[in-house]
């Protein structure tokens, strides 16, 4: 039988790993993995160290070559979450562990497709950090040797159906694209 870990294993909410309001947002620390987290209504940074930082930026969604462009969004937190309420019916979040970071998207309600069964997720990337994509992970490396890694990709509907998903990259924009 496989069991998950304790709750407080997987999303310590100690003050070590809570967001704090800043002016524009909220932060996130984590020692652990060496990185400090903005996250505004824009998106999120992440800097790693005094001269290294990363812009992440959700700018699009939706099916095939029909999508919503994103604009700000409102921000909220509890504990070691951070919510962007996107539009009435997409939500992206963070939630900082000892793990690392996580970045996850709610849709409220599907969404109609018109012939497509994929769903894109579109962002837009910018900062000292050289990408390159392996194995349906995104490392992004810096001048000063280092690494971040986005991956561990995932995605599921409504039913918890596990649902295929990858990812596409292109000069300073990736997508991901789920099935």
């Amino acid at each position: 039988m496989l069991r998950r870990p304790p709750k407080s294993t997987l999303f310590p909410y100690t003050t070590l790993f809570r967001s704090k309001k800043t002016e524009d947002g909220y932060t996130f620390n984590n020692s652990q993995h060496h990185y400090q987290a903005t996250i505004t209504d824009k998106g999120l940074k992440l800097t790693t160290d005094t001269v290294n930082a990363l812009q992440m930026t959700l700018t699009g969604y939706g099916y095939g070559d029909v999508t919503t462009k994103v604009k700000e969004g409102l921000i909220s937190a509890e504990k070691s979450k951070v919510s962007i309420q996107r539009t009435a019916e997409l939500e992206e979040w963070y939630i900082n562990t000892q793990l690392g970071l996580e970045q996850g998207f709610t849709l409220q309600a599907p969404m109609q497709a018109p012939n497509e069964n994929t769903f894109i997720l579109s962002f837009d990337l910018s900062g000292t950090y050289t990408p390159s994509i392996n194995n349906n992970a995104l490392t992004l490396t810096s001048n000063t040797g280092t690494t971040l890694n986005y991956g561990q990709l995932y995605a599921f509907d409504a039913n918890q159906k596990e649902l295929p998903i990858s990812m596409q990259f292109n000069d300073d924009s990736f997508q991901l694209a789920i099935n």
